[in-house]
């Protein structure tokens, strides 16, 4: 896992108040690599998610579910999240529904 996806991101613009949280942490390939939550008007949820594939361009990573239950994050079960980190310090979370932009949480 490249050290600078390492650390606590919170969404670009809401730094100070944030409505959701995605931490990074090391990991191999099918550990445990990403915790988030939400806490959106739109939703309120918790994730995590195991590491499928790292390269020097992105991660790819696939959400844990329990059985029978519906995902309010927003990904199928048997969908895959990709990670990307821009010279900025900008990482973008994508899947097919949605991309979403963070930056790192302030003091980490």
């Amino acid at each position: 896992m490249p050290e600078k996806y390492v650390g606590q991101r919170v969404p670009k613009g809401e730094e100070g108040n944030p409505t959701a949280q995605v931490t990074i942490e090391q990991a191999r390939t099918e550990d445990f690599f990403v915790r988030g939550w939400d806490n959106s008007p739109r939703k309120h949820c918790a994730w995590k998610e195991f590491l499928v594939f790292v390269n020097d361009t992105g991660l790819i990573s696939r959400p844990v579910y329990r059985r029978g239950s519906a995902d309010p994050c927003g990904i199928a079960p048997t969908g895959a999240r990709g990670y990307t980190l821009a010279d900025s310090g900008i990482l973008s979370m994508g899947h097919a529904a949605q991309k979403l932009k963070f930056v790192r949480k302030p003091g980490t």
